[in-house]
């Protein structure tokens, strides 16, 4: 990569070795452990203790929908509460 400008190198291997580092290669949520990447979090989900992290992908969430693994019950927007000049999310 070339980190002066912040862009890929030139070379389509520079970018497959790139692409490969960004999707694949794993790091550590917490700790030392390197137990995530980047397409798990994104595409398969994966979750922390209990709880649900990552799964941004719309047709897994679909899939899983269907399944009956869950329900989505649509979006709900967070209350923006205006505190001195600053906008707080509730």
């Amino acid at each position: 990569m070339c980190y002066s400008t912040g862009y890929v190198g030139v070379s389509l291997a520079e970018f497959d070795t790139l692409l490969r580092q960004i999707w694949f290669e794993f790091y550590p949520r917490h700790g030392q452990t390197r137990d995530s990447c980047g397409f798990e979090h994104v595409f398969v989900g994966e979750t922390d203790t209990s709880e649900v992290i990552g799964f941004h992908n719309w047709i897994q969430f679909h899939l899983q929908e269907q399944k009956g693994n869950l329900d989505y019950r649509g979006y709900i927007f967070s209350k923006q509460v205006f505190v001195k000049k600053k906008i707080v999310k509730v």
